[in-house]
């Protein structure tokens, strides 16, 4: 982002997280409320200031409600991958993307987000 941007992208993450908290209270068993939740909640860690910052643990928590709900939609575990990835977190990033790539072998996505993981953890890609 731009320094120009942060305040719009505050704004759009707010109106996500509202929207994903709406949607959550008509369909709280709809896992994918709950990934919209978290993916809003970890756009706002690094932008919000210190006083209305959302906490990480707060998202990450909104990610495993949606992955109990849906434990093998792979949708859900990519948007915690780079949600961890954008937060500087490769090891959860890692984690996710190892179940993407044990439940779905045939799919690129999985081994491409382990691989990110891996050159955010220092090592090459494909170690």
């Amino acid at each position: 982002l731009a320094a120009g941007d942060t305040p719009g992208a505050v704004e759009h993450a707010q109106r996500a997280l509202r929207a994903a908290d709406a949607a959550i209270r008509l369909e709280p068993m709809r896992a994918s409320n709950h990934e919209r939740r978290g993916v809003a909640l970890a756009m706002l860690v690094p932008l919000a200031h210190a006083d209305a910052r959302p906490s990480e643990a707060a998202a990450w928590g909104a990610f495993v409600t949606a992955e109990h709900l849906a434990p093998a939609d792979a949708l859900i575990r990519v948007e915690h991958a780079r949600a961890a990835l954008a937060l500087s977190r490769p090891a959860i990033a890692r984690a996710q993307a190892d179940t993407i790539a044990r439940l779905y072998p045939g799919s690129a996505v999985g081994w491409a987000l382990m691989d990110s993981a891996r050159v955010a953890l220092g090592r090459g890609a494909g170690e």
